[in-house]
């Protein structure tokens, strides 16, 4: 605890200096979620231990079929992983008989469709998303939204269990985001927080829906009429259709609104993806497909790329929009931390009211480049922890006018789920 206490003060004092040292102006909301962060960074240090990796028994994993359109989706104003299309959802695991058994070294990530996290947030729902599109975490091309390998699924229940002893739908994930771009002179801060649950069935095992509500805070920019707030409401509805040990398919659709709540003419929004997944071999997965966003600046996306597994603690998600590489520098018997690199497209369009009265239409874009740290634990609190770069900002109106090109920012975020 000492050193976890120590991290936590060295943390706030560095935060302090890097305050008066930079031109940036952080509103009370930045400073608590950097607060936050510092504390749990302090937790690092010592992180719970379990059983000696020594004595680890083999653990069996269960991949859950998470849905959402991440991610894993926020895009920064949500993540919108393409759009929360980010969809968020990992497609239900294919096991092949030549599955190679568990490593006692911990938990081992079964080969399957669950490992190609397609985060093509913006939702792109934006999980993965972060002023978030169809709901979420940038441009989500994240079959699942998380690769949360261990969480309980219906697909997995114990065949002892029948049908019609589980209940017809139950939540089978929430995920609570919240992050902060503070704001560099003359430029724009965002504030989001990001709520979404998705819900599983049991006698419809391959289908997932996630109701999604976000909120901006912005503060400013000066040089343009932008809201002080806006808003995200979607539901995203998404299913995997397995063709065999090595093919599957994850079409979803996510209707939704963004708007101020004041311009609603124009708020409505359809996103939506259809992916194809092929596994190669235990090691590598390939997919393509596409990412409908229909944002005013990017309508869709293309879909593409490998997911690459060399070892337990190595992972190389090289997808196109949000490519990722992960290694995993901590594990026991039932708990995992990661920490990655990403990057991500981030933004969102919505409805607004102009300073006039007249309706317009908002687009928001950046480009994000983020180190994290994820921490997996089995049937608890799973958390990730970002920070990174933010520039190519830029707002752009329907009306063309007021656009503005904005300069690069930091940004902060802390997501939860259970």
């Amino acid at each position: 605890m000492g050193c976890g206490s120590a991290v936590s003060g060295l943390g706030s004092r560095a935060f302090s200096e890097m305050k008066s040292a930079l031109p940036l102006r952080f509103s009370m909301r930045t400073i608590i979620l950097a607060s936050s962060l510092g504390t749990v960074l302090g937790g690092l240090i010592a992180p719970a231990t379990g059983q000696d990796d020594s004595q680890s028994a083999p653990f069996e994993t269960a991949i859950p079929a998470d849905s959402e359109a991440e991610t894993s989706g926020f895009l920064f104003f949500p993540r919108s992983g393409a759009e929360e299309m980010s969809a968020t959802t990992e497609p239900p695991p294919i096991t092949p008989a030549d599955e190679s058994p568990v490593s006692e070294s911990g938990p081992r990530e079964r080969p399957s469709f669950a490992d190609a996290r397609l985060d093509l947030t913006e939702e792109y729902q934006g999980d993965h998303n972060r002023f978030d599109d169809a709901g979420g975490r940038p441009i989500p091309f994240e079959p699942a939204e998380a690769d949360n390998g261990w969480r309980d699924s219906s697909i997995q229940r114990p065949e002892t269990i029948s049908l019609n002893d589980q209940p017809w739908v139950e939540w089978h994930k929430i995920t609570i985001q919240g992050q902060t771009l503070p704001t560099a002179e003359e430029g724009l801060g965002v504030t989001s927080v990001d709520i979404k649950g998705t819900l599983k069935f049991a006698k419809l095992p391959f289908l997932f829906v996630t109701p999604r509500v976000a909120w901006h805070f912005l503060d400013g920019p000066p040089t343009t009429d932008l809201p002080p707030r806006l808003f995200d409401f979607s539901l995203d509805t998404t299913a995997f259709v397995p063709l065999d040990d090595r093919w599957m398919i994850q079409a979803g659709v996510a209707p939704g609104m963004y708007t101020d709540l004041h311009a609603m003419q124009d708020a409505f929004r359809i996103t939506g993806r259809g992916l194809v997944f092929y596994r190669w071999s235990p090691q590598l997965q390939v997919a393509g497909g596409f990412i409908y966003l229909g944002r005013k600046d990017i309508t869709a996306l293309p879909a593409i790329g490998a997911v690459y597994t060399p070892s337990d603690d190595l992972k190389a998600e090289l997808l196109f929009p949000k490519p990722k590489v992960a290694y995993r520098y901590h594990h026991d018997l039932d708990r995992e931390r990661w920490v990655y690199l990403t990057g991500e497209l981030g933004g969102g369009t919505w409805a607004i009211q102009r300073s006039s009265g007249s309706d317009d239409i908002a687009t928001y874009r950046d480009l994000q480049l983020l180190l994290g740290i994820e921490h997996k634990e089995t049937g608890g609190l799973n958390w990730q922890m970002e920070g990174g770069y933010v520039f190519s900002r830029e707002i752009e109106y329907e009306s063309q006018i007021g656009n503005t090109e904005l300069p690069a920012t930091a940004v902060l975020r802390l997501v939860l789920s259970f």
